[in-house]
């Protein structure tokens, strides 16, 4: 129950926004995004560079695509957090549902 509410907060806070989300997908990734196609590119191509190395170093295939959601105001990433975070953080990650959210 501790899970559902933050993330029902996350879905809540989403849809409430103006924007217009898209996505594109990768082998491993789903990243989302509302302005910037090409930094969601980069974003993907990193996180596939890193995929083979961190799945090895900890012994563990995630076994479903993990979402990155791309937020590009300081506003809208603080928002999304639903919880007091750092001003200097570039981002956070909801591990249970394969879920990153970056600035």
């Amino acid at each position: 129950m501790r899970l559902a509410i933050p993330l029902l907060i996350f879905v809540f806070v989403l849809s409430a926004r103006a924007e217009t989300w898209s996505s594109i997908e990768s082998e491993h990734f789903v990243v989302m995004f509302t302005e910037s196609e090409g930094a969601a590119q980069g974003i993907q191509k990193t996180a596939e560079a890193f995929y083979p190395k961190v799945t090895t170093d900890l012994g563990y295939l995630v076994k479903r695509k993990i979402t990155i959601w791309f937020f590009e105001s300081q506003k809208d990433f603080k928002r999304a957090a639903n919880a007091p975070i750092q001003d200097w953080a570039a981002g956070y990650a909801y591990p249970l549902h394969a879920r990153i959210v970056i600035r």
